[in-house]
């Protein structure tokens, strides 16, 4: 069992850091590339909405490789009452929404945990689906 994590304020300039650096530790654990994307998509979307959403504290990001699989998990914390919203401009309803959706369509298993303000969301990507691919091809 390997382990990836990586701490970050809740600002979207973090997000392609943090994306990279996953990238990086993926491939050294031998995911192949289209299970990478897919865990990297989730990760962006998860992330993404923590810091939109939720952008209190530190966002933590936390992977860990197993045997027949990789989990996913990111946790956030709510804003304070008192803070400011995270400033975005307003878009077109049909180009946003999806995130959520993209996350059950390409992960195997989700969960959501809320306590004290903290919100994770776990998600489990099978790693035979990797091998299965490769046996066909």
């Amino acid at each position: 069992m390997s382990m990836f994590v990586r701490r970050f304020l809740p600002d979207v300039a973090e997000i392609p850091p943090a994306r990279n650096d996953l990238r990086k530790w993926l491939d050294g654990q031998g995911v192949d590339d289209e299970r990478a994307d897919d865990i990297l998509i989730v990760a962006s979307e998860l992330i993404t909405n923590g810091v939109i959403h939720d952008g209190g504290e530190r966002i933590t990001l936390r992977v860990v490789r197993r045997t027949d699989d990789v989990e996913l998990e990111v946790t956030t914390v709510d804003r304070q009452a008192s803070a400011p919203p995270f400033e975005r401009q307003a878009r077109d309803p049909a180009e946003t929404g999806r995130g959520l959706l993209i996350v059950v369509c390409l992960s195997d298993d989700q969960t959501l945990t809320t306590h004290g303000g903290h919100r994770t969301v776990t998600c489990l990507f099978r790693l035979a689906r990797q091998r299965q691919s490769a046996n066909s091809a």
